[in-house]
């Protein structure tokens, strides 16, 4: 897969993510990713009219504003003309504009580009390329039709017969049949004075041609989702998105793709498809069966894609299982038994089941979405019992012992247990700090060889960076470069990106310093990054581009040790470092206590095997009252995650997090 298009295929997944989440991007942002997944027009008029409905609905009239302003780049690439702006954008505004409107300043990520020369410069200069290039394919007749209207090729088309139209068959819409509108007299009227347009063979007309109904005479409105029934015979329900309806409605959570994957996940997943494979065709029948069952009986459609999601859990089912893993997943035909996991597949599976099968086949695998919601609140971890012993093991997996001594007022030989004694707890449980991450981020204040060893003794291991906010001058990096070469020091961190602070020259140098002090990171060390997105911002883009300049600028392996610091990001994000970073780790902070729903379907995403606590003292205070954080805390941190996740205990979430952190940072659980 060429880099063009996997940029393609992640800018696809990002829009799936965001229109599931119900936010707004950027306008820049949104644009940008509009032209990275080399939308069609009507795709692009959809996703624009969503966003800008949604902006309404807000009152957010200075977002619509900007993206009326951001929307001539697509006018530029001919996904667009002006009139539909003006009536599908500013018309949400409450009015029309009156000349043209002001660009705003916006948060974007394309101003950062890599150095000139980098093979990652290579790949932006190429995938700028592209759209001038597409726009030159367009045919004699196209251009003659258009001459005078400059880029704008997006005007009325005329009604196209059935026979010039490429026809979908039934299965390549996953068995659902469209429930659709006669068009009404007037309509048609105005459809046939039009004037004809010549038919084009461009990529982009060809798109446009395929939204249109195979029926003669017949037009579908450009921008309009489909209204379709369930592909499930015994389901009355109807949906403009089939794949999350039959992901929440006919299928048990663990075939929710979106889900992080783990080993456990794949493995009852496979287990559910070996049983669904029994059911259909037989009692015994293998994956394998299943799947030349699929390919001999050409059930599968042209144009079905596979996310990036689902090919990450398509992956770990492969790596599970031991199967080989194909450089890319297909449907048609399907090359793995972990495409199986596809949402097409499983409903053309359900659909040879009855409703009472299906009931049944999902009682054994756990409830759907839908059952677990009907069913009301599950027990929380502040409602379970801590455990026999009362006393809680923790592990503290970044804190600032530095910055505590200053905040309490303590001197500079004050140890972690004086920060402890300086900070009280209301809770009435017995807590044991069995270790912990001690950060210093500040030249000024890092540690000698002697401090390091009495925090070694007493479980506490230290890493050594330099906070985004803080550009190093040489002597500074010089002396970072010296403290990560003591013994004891078992990670760089925390460095990274902080965008809170407005201005692209400043993020550019953020990330020119963060690409100078990667080199610095040593083989086995941990790289404790810190990712905060501009204010307002959905905090996805800040994630996807840190994971860009560690892979394609920095060149990390794969299997290179990365700590989250104060994670707070979305289900995207976590799926995204861990398909292309497998040894990240997902810290979580105080901040938990401010979660929002987004943020708390992504903590839930997190496999357990790669979760960890920080509390980050001494900052996100977790007592009503106090000012400072302190490492024994951390159990209050852990309550509110096991509230959220639902299925487990305090107690369960500080032994899981205490043994993650120990394997993480080297050290060996004390007894």
């Amino acid at each position: 897969m060429t880099s063009q298009e996997s940029g393609g295929r992640r800018a696809r997944g990002v829009l799936a993510e965001v229109k599931w989440a119900g936010v707004n991007l950027e306008p820049r942002e949104l644009v940008q990713l509009i032209t990275e997944a080399r939308l069609t027009g009507d795709q692009a008029e959809e996703v624009l009219a969503e966003q800008a409905s949604r902006a309404r609905r807000s009152g957010n009239r200075y977002w619509l504003r900007r993206l009326a302003a951001e929307a001539g780049a697509l006018i530029d690439q001919g996904l667009l003309v002006p009139s539909w702006v003006a009536q599908n954008i500013w018309s949400e505004m409450g009015g029309r504009h009156t000349g043209s409107p002001p660009r705003a300043v916006t948060f974007n990520f394309a101003s950062l580009r890599p150095p000139r020369g980098s093979e990652a410069a290579e790949r932006h200069t190429r995938r700028v390329s592209t759209t001038s290039e597409e726009s030159e394919t367009e045919s004699p007749e196209h251009q003659k039709a258009y001459q005078g209207t400059g880029k704008h090729r997006r005007e009325e088309a005329s009604v196209v017969s059935a026979e010039s139209l490429p026809q979908t068959p039934d299965h390549d819409r996953g068995g659902h049949q469209e429930r659709g509108r006669e068009p009404s007299s007037s309509a048609t009227a105005r459809d046939e004075a039009r004037p004809h347009r010549a038919p084009s063979t461009s990529r982009k007309a060809v798109n446009r041609g395929k939204k249109r109904s195979p029926e003669a005479g017949v037009r579908v409105a450009y921008g309009k989702r489909r209204l379709l029934e369930c592909a499930l015979p015994w389901c009355s329900m109807t949906t403009f998105y089939p794949k999350h309806h039959l992901t929440l409605e006919h299928l048990p959570n663990i075939m929710d793709t979106r889900r992080t994957d783990t080993s456990e996940l794949s493995q009852r997943r496979v287990a559910y498809l070996e049983e669904l494979a029994g059911r259909v065709l037989g009692r015994g029948t293998t994956l394998l069966e299943l799947v030349e069952w699929f390919n001999r009986a050409g059930r599968m459609g042209t144009r079905w894609e596979i996310t990036v999601f689902q090919s990450a859990a398509m992956a770990a089912m492969c790596q599970q299982q031991h199967w080989q893993v194909p450089e890319e997943f297909q449907l048609k035909p399907v090359n793995s038994p972990a495409a199986l996991l596809h949402w097409r597949c499983l409903s053309i599976l359900l659909q040879r089941l009855s409703r009472a099968e299906v009931e049944q086949l999902n009682g054994g695998h756990g409830p759907t979405a839908v059952s677990t919601q009907e069913a009301g609140r599950t027990p929380t971890g502040t409602d379970r019992q801590r455990g026999a012993s009362g006393r809680l093991v923790v592990f503290d997996s970044h804190f600032h012992l530095d910055r505590s001594r200053k905040s309490l007022g303590l001197g500079q030989g004050a140890t972690v247990q004086d920060v402890i004694d300086a900070v009280s707890d209301t809770a009435e449980v017995g807590v044991k700090v069995a270790g912990g991450v001690v950060n210093y981020c500040d030249p000024r204040t890092y540690p000698t060889q002697r401090e390091i060893d009495d925090l070694g003794r007493r479980k506490f291991v230290v890493t050594i960076g330099a906070h985004p906010k803080k550009l190093l001058s040489s002597s500074e990096l010089r002396r970072m470069q010296e403290t990560l070469l003591f013994p004891g020091v078992r990670g760089l961190g925390e460095v990274g990106l902080d965008f809170s602070i407005p201005g692209e020259e400043v993020w550019h140098s953020q990330k020119e310093q963060l690409l100078a002090i990667l080199h610095h990171l040593k083989a086995g060390q941990v790289l404790v990054l810190h990712l905060r997105p501009p204010r307002g911002s959905t905090g996805f883009h800040i994630y996807t581009y840190a994971m860009e300049v560690l892979k394609y600028q920095a060149g990390l392996p794969a299997d290179t040790k990365v700590q989250l610091h104060c994670f707070s990001g979305p289900v995207a994000a976590v799926n995204l470092w861990l398909v292309n970073f497998p040894e990240t780790h997902f810290s979580i902070s105080g901040m938990v206590q401010k979660f929002s729903r987004d943020q708390k379907e992504a903590l839930r995403a997190i496999p357990r095997h790669r979760l960890l606590l920080e509390t980050d003292a001494p900052y996100f205070p977790v007592l009503e009252g106090q000012r400072v954080s302190a490492p024994h805390l951390i159990h209050h941190t852990a309550s509110r995650v096991a509230d959220i996740l639902g299925d487990t205990s305090t107690e369960e979430i500080c032994q899981q997090t205490t043994a993650n952190g120990m394997r993480l940072f080297g050290l060996e659980e004390r007894a």
